[in-house]
């Protein structure tokens, strides 16, 4: 399967197309013909700022959504064919063949998941990301160290204060707390206070307000164990 990709390949350069060595899956490995890629802050911030010691050529991106077309030794949740989206880890190895904006990236199994039929490339394509740094800032050791959500979660007795909630990090990080057994505070424009509610929050306050800090210390900051 001939390859192409978007190359960066010099500092504060435009991406240039061209030719990309042939991915191939190692072990715990699956090779992905992306059908949608998204664009993240640190994707044009490293395109348009540099990093120090970056390593140049290297391919961006780090949200994918496509079909397995490959599957390396030892993967055992997915198969052929299968719709998948994926949080591309080309900067974290040190490996173009891992980064997002090419037709074929090598992913690693564990940041791999099934997306049904009812859901489209081009929506779920924005999630491996946001679910990645939703994750790591809960889980993660040496983070929040919430409990793991569950689909019947038991309430925790915590409350978690998040700023912003209709952000994609925010949507998804409410979500995953309320699956947690948090109870969820959160901020947002008065336009997405249903959203927000829909997602799960059990209180929504307006950021805008001059307000908002006073407002949800008088309401709810007897309740307060976690701010994020």
């Amino acid at each position: 399967m001939s390859n192409q990709a978007a190359w960066l390949k010099a500092p504060k350069a435009n991406l240039e197309v061209d030719s990309a060595p042939t991915a191939k899956a190692g072990q715990g490995e699956v090779v992905i013909k992306n059908a949608f890629l998204a664009i993240n802050p640190v994707d044009w911030k490293i395109q348009s700022y540099g990093f120090p010691n970056y390593k140049y050529p290297d391919i961006l991106g780090r949200d994918i959504a496509g079909e397995i077309v490959e599957i390396g030794q030892d993967v055992t949740r997915l198969h052929l064919g299968q719709r998948v989206i994926a949080h591309a880890l080309g900067r974290l190895v040190g490996d173009p063949a891992y980064g997002g904006f090419q037709l074929y990236t090598v992913a690693k199994e564990i940041t791999v998941a099934s997306i049904p039929d009812s859901l489209s490339y081009e929506h779920a394509v924005v999630l491996p990301l946001s679910i990645s740094t939703a994750a790591a800032g809960l889980y993660q050791k040496g983070f929040l160290e919430v409990p793991y959500s569950t689909i019947d979660p038991k309430p925790t007795g915590k409350t978690i204060l998040f700023w912003g909630g209709s952000s994609s990090v925010g949507s998804t990080t409410i979500q995953l707390a309320v699956a947690s057994g948090l109870t969820v505070v959160s901020t947002a424009s008065k336009k997405n206070f249903d959203y927000v509610k829909a997602l799960g929050a059990h209180h929504v306050f307006d950021h805008s307000s001059a307000t908002a800090g006073c407002v949800i210390s008088q309401s709810v900051s007897h309740q307060l164990r976690i701010y994020l």
